[in-house]
């Protein structure tokens, strides 16, 4: 955002001080915190000012998004890793859209494999998480 300083609407305070953050099963409080910095007086008085962006914009913000995920996955899960350092690939080496090329898979069998030492965030207590149930036909957690 530019330097101006960012305009309140009544609106958009109105919203935000009625606003609760959802119930949470045993959820870690640092993703708890992590909601509360997503969704700010100032995200959402950004997203009420511009709520229209152009393909390119929302292109360059999805590229920096991956950036950021491949960063993560490269710094916090080995299984992700040792996958990347297997190929020679860096998140630094992520610089277009066409780089995610040579990012390699990763299966389902290799992440449940790699559960839950390989494929957790070290950052994350594993009692904070919840399992999912898979929908497909091998029915595997």
């Amino acid at each position: 955002m530019k330097d101006e300083q960012i305009h309140r609407s009544p609106k958009i305070v109105e919203y935000w001080e009625t606003q609760q953050l959802p119930r949470m099963h045993k959820t870690s409080q640092e993703f708890r915190n992590a909601l509360v910095c997503l969704y700010t007086p100032e995200s959402l008085n950004t997203l009420f000012q511009e709520p229209f962006l152009s393909p390119e914009e929302i292109e360059r913000k999805q590229f920096l998004r991956i950036r950021q995920l491949v960063k993560l996955a490269y710094n916090n899960i080995p299984l992700y890793r040792n996958k990347y350092q297997e190929v020679g690939f860096e998140p630094g080496d992520l610089k277009s859209w066409e780089d995610c090329h040579c990012l390699p898979v990763v299966t389902k069998d290799e992440l449940i494999e790699a559960f839950p030492d390989l494929c957790v965030n070290p950052n994350f207590e594993i009692s904070d998480l919840f399992p999912t149930r898979s929908s497909d036909s091998t029915c595997k957690t």
